[in-house]
């Protein structure tokens, strides 16, 4: 039986149609193993006695029932992995028809990180493109025309999309993901950026990525609780990248922070940040940004 090379995650959470789809993308290969994990899907809506790849046989399916999230069920796919390379996946995501040449190209690789091209597509209808996090392919092409510097990829391009990763790296720095129900990637990513020894660049497009209305990201930083989350996971990120002596280019917290500003006004921003005194580095980061900005305000109004 052929080494095992590559271990692909995949979280799921009642979306079966499209995790069908995901798994339909993936060719059966004797050196992959394909992990689905379950997050406590409901029933009602998953017929778990037909439940997709229950049929192939690469796959592995893992039913959770604690309903952690996605950084939860990486970690439990993570836990069953033997593959030298980890590919994690969005179950509403595929992969594209360079999947088979890509995987053959840069099985023996020996760099830590492999960086795919992406592109992104509507979810229900994926010949029409999609600008979802166009940021991403920008930097990929970016690094195309200057093959010196991948900073940004390392450091700022929080997405697992189109990521290849040596397991060995993640077994050697405990690397883990944060089991919070947004950004779980985003510490994990800025981790896996400080510690590689080397990347590589992939020209290829390996990842299609989709955006459809009722997925996480489409009510981005709505709720008070998603922006805490979030912008706890920014710093924590950021902070990290400093004791590495990494200066981030884009600082994701001030991106979070001025986003969730302009949604809600000053007056309830003042609410939000008396809500968060339970989290001191939130209410610092927020209290700091509130301050400057006021004074932004007035000096603007002075000047005219």
């Amino acid at each position: 039986m052929e080494e095992t090379f590559f271990s692909i995650i995949i979280p799921h959470k009642n979306i079966p149609v499209l995790l069908q789809r995901c798994l339909d993308s993936i060719p059966l290969r004797e050196d992959t193993q394909v992990i689905v994990v379950d997050d406590n899907s409901d029933p009602e809506i998953v017929d778990f006695g037909n439940f997709p790849g229950k049929e192939r046989p690469d796959t592995t399916l893992i039913f959770t029932k604690e309903g952690k999230g996605a950084g939860y069920a990486r970690n439990v796919g993570m836990d069953q992995a033997v593959g030298k390379w980890l590919i994690f996946m969005d179950a509403d995501d595929f992969f594209s028809n360079a999947y088979n040449q890509i995987l053959d190209e840069h099985k023996y690789d020996e760099e830590d990180i492999l960086f795919c091209d992406n592109e992104a597509v509507m979810s229900d209808d994926i010949i029409v493109k999609a600008e979802r996090d166009s940021y991403a392919r920008e930097a990929i092409h970016g690094l195309l025309a200057n093959q010196d510097d991948d900073s940004y990829l390392r450091y700022n391009f929080h997405a697992l999309w189109g990521k290849i990763i040596r397991r060995e790296m993640l077994i050697h720095h405990s690397i883990r993901f944060h089991e919070v129900r947004w950004s779980n990637d985003e510490y994990f990513s800025c981790l896996i950026g400080c510690h590689a020894e080397k990347t590589r660049l992939v020209p290829k497009v390996l990842y299609v990525l989709t955006q459809r209305s009722e997925s996480l990201t489409s009510h981005y930083l709505q709720s008070t609780e998603e922006f805490i989350i979030r912008l706890k996971e920014a710093i924590c990120s950021e902070r990290y990248m400093l004791t590495c002596g990494v200066r981030p280019t884009v600082y994701q917290s001030l991106n979070i922070l001025s986003f969730k500003y302009s949604l809600c006004g000053g007056r309830r921003f003042r609410r939000i940040i008396r809500q968060s005194t339970k989290e001191p580095e939130v209410f610092q980061a927020m209290a700091k940004f509130y301050i400057k900005s006021r004074l932004e305000a007035i000096n603007k109004r002075m000047l005219h």
